[in-house]
């Protein structure tokens, strides 16, 4: 079975879960505006997913398109300075992979990502505007944890917006 085809039971809940919340789709990433800020969701699959089985996991991410560098590309979790994988909301708090080689094993694992997103998502949502997208950074809440250096780059960036 193809890659695309045991991730689309994957794709497939998580639109019917984002869509009425005000998300769009492109590629595998979900995003909608809020103000000056995106809420990115994404699904990233692993590099060592092959044609009959595919591993895949969920990035989240805030971003402020005004404050990116021409280069950087305004719907990739890449380019925000706050993001966190699936798998810190998970009870474990540890990076976490799914594998599905068939359409069961990936079926499952949109029941258990779905549990997981409706919960992150009220981290992510809760980031509905430049000033709490700092407040976040300046705390260092949730998310990846940048360095000193890093952070204050993208709080300085942001503050310029103020």
């Amino acid at each position: 079975m193809a890659k695309d085809l045991l991730i689309r039971p994957v794709v497939h809940m998580i639109s019917g879960f984002l869509r009425p919340r005000g998300y769009r789709k492109r590629g595998l990433t979900f995003w909608r505006d809020i103000g000056s800020v995106r809420q990115l969701v994404n699904l990233q699959r692993g590099t060592s997913s092959t044609s009959v089985e595919v591993h895949f996991t969920l990035n989240l991410a805030v971003l402020c398109p005004k404050t990116l560098a021409s280069w950087e590309p305004e719907f990739s979790v890449w380019s925000a300075p706050w993001s966190a994988r699936i798998g810190l909301f998970d009870a474990s708090r540890n990076d976490k992979w799914w594998h599905a080689k068939s359409e069961k094993e990936a079926t499952e694992a949109a029941a258990e990502i779905f549990h997981l997103l409706s919960s992150a998502l009220l981290v992510v949502e809760d980031i509905d505007s430049l000033a709490k997208l700092i407040e976040v950074l300046r705390n260092g809440e949730y998310g990846v944890q940048l360095s000193d250096l890093v952070r204050e780059k993208y709080i300085n960036r942001l503050e310029l917006l103020k």
